[in-house]
């Protein structure tokens, strides 16, 4: 018992550190004197959430796609392409985006309520970084058009195009941001430097959420 004690007296002088920057940077650092500016001025940088889904099966599928030339054409793409796939990932999504849980004060707190907006109060979407964004989240498209991978290839190509020849629609995301096919679409092939972005077999969706205290 007396070796017991001795060895939990030392606990009295015992903090716990809850904030990862104080594990690395030291309170008179540069850095550290840096990020205070840059959370004064500008607020706390914000966080990131992943969701990377992979399909069980990843065998690799033809779709028929429309050309620029209003022909239609055969083309392979990887497995997270397949609509059935899609539409699980994106109702997914949307779950996520409606999800709310009220608090023991009666707040309710849902994940528009501490998203990173970049844009507002102009544009009050959250930055959610998806491929689902080249349509706007919209599971219409995906459940009414057969053609869906035109549009998807289009905005692969040009994330920043206004409208496509295929579907007439942006390939903007919600938020007001492009959406650079690298940051949705994972393990797809390189060849002589240049990805492939349509053989993809995992599916990343990206969260930005504000880092500080909500009430």
């Amino acid at each position: 018992m007396a070796i017991l004690f001795v060895l939990c007296y030392g606990s009295r002088y015992y903090t716990v550190t809850t904030d990862p920057v104080d594990l690395w940077v030291a309170h008179n650092s540069r850095a550290r004197q840096e990020k205070a500016y840059f959370d004064e001025k500008f607020g706390p940088f914000y966080r990131i959430a992943h969701l990377i889904l992979v399909p069980k099966n990843q065998s690799n599928i033809d779709l028929i796609y429309k050309t620029p030339f209003d022909a239609e054409e055969k083309h392979t793409f990887g497995p997270v392409f397949e609509r059935n796939f899609l539409l699980d990932a994106l109702r997914l999504q949307l779950f996520i985006e409606n999800f709310n849980v009220t608090k023991q004060s009666g707040k309710n707190i849902d994940l528009n309520t501490i998203c990173f907006k970049p844009l507002e109060p102009d544009n009050n979407h959250c930055a959610i970084i998806s491929l689902f964004q080249y349509h706007q989240n919209n599971l219409t498209f995906l459940l009414n058009e057969t053609l869906y991978s035109s549009q998807y290839l289009e905005c692969m190509q040009s994330p920043l195009t206004q409208q496509t020849k295929s579907f007439q629609r942006t390939c903007m995301a919600k938020y007001g941001g492009p959406i650079d096919p690298y940051m949705v679409l994972g393990s797809f092939p390189i060849n002589d430097s240049v990805p492939d972005y349509t053989k993809a077999h995992a599916l990343i969706i990206t969260i930005t959420i504000n880092n500080k205290r909500h009430g």
